[in-house]
């Protein structure tokens, strides 16, 4: 569901800023009207960058969920399997060595005491796809090595312990149909393969919540519109699940 406001601004006495400013979270529904004056939780976000377990393998397949992790390496997040290799390496020439490329696999075990309404699971950076499996169950897939992206675990998590296990692949593309097979394919740069940014955890107090699954963004969109000499209108789109 969209909801829009149509915000119009003129000039206004610095007396009369303050109430704009007040009065802008409840234009935005950060804070219904009727609940203004009465308390409200705002939705928690837990950092998951401690405590993970990695091993390249590329002959690994999904039975890798069935691991327990025994022999992968500790790691933290944000990390990357070609910090070394790739860093070290001009990809200059044709005859230029090549880099490792392939799979990583990522492995989290964490406590979860149930409250939200909506939980989420947001990746702020994997390259160049990955796919992930919370307890066995998978959320999704998501392809691009540049992008934020958020996969709704709403009714998957288990009171106690859980496991996250997430796939990352940067092998190169050979057909149209490889998971990897979207842009850009080449360039002067590396395609590290890595959970190279930080994940959370993202809970919401209710059913009804600005959408998270907007393409990782926060789900508010704020354009102009044509302005007069002394107005201007500001165009407020909000997506709401």
């Amino acid at each position: 569901m969209k909801v829009f406001w149509r915000v119009q601004r003129r000039w206004v006495a610095p007396r009369q800023v303050g109430r704009l400013l007040a009065a802008w979270p409840l234009a935005l529904g950060a804070v219904p009207l009727a609940l203004a004056a009465e308390a409200w939780t705002p939705r928690t976000v837990t950092p998951m960058t401690g405590g993970w377990q990695f091993v390249q393998d590329d002959g690994l397949s999904d039975a890798a969920l069935a691991s327990n992790g025994a022999g992968w390496t500790r790691v933290e997040l944000p990390h990357a399997w070609n910090a070394r290799d790739a860093a070290g390496i001009a990809q200059a020439t044709p005859a230029s060595k090549d880099y490792k490329r392939g799979l990583g696999w990522y492995r989290l075990q964490f406590a979860h005491a149930p409250g939200a309404a909506n939980s989420w699971l947001r990746f702020d950076g994997a390259s160049i796809a990955a796919d992930a499996w919370l307890n066995g169950q998978k959320p999704g897939r998501h392809r691009g090595a540049f992008g934020a992206f958020r996969f709704d675990v709403s009714g998957r998590l288990l009171k106690g312990p859980n496991v996250l296990v997430v796939k990352a692949d940067d092998r190169a593309a050979v057909s149209a149909f490889d998971p990897t097979a979207i842009a850009p394919l080449s360039g002067d740069f590396n395609m590290s393969g890595a959970l190279y940014r930080a994940v959370s955890l993202v809970g919401t107090p209710a059913r009804a919540h600005i959408a998270l699954d907007d393409l990782g963004s926060s789900g508010v969109h704020v354009t102009t519109e044509p302005a007069a000499p002394d107005t201007s209108n500001i165009r407020v789109v909000r997506r709401q699940d």
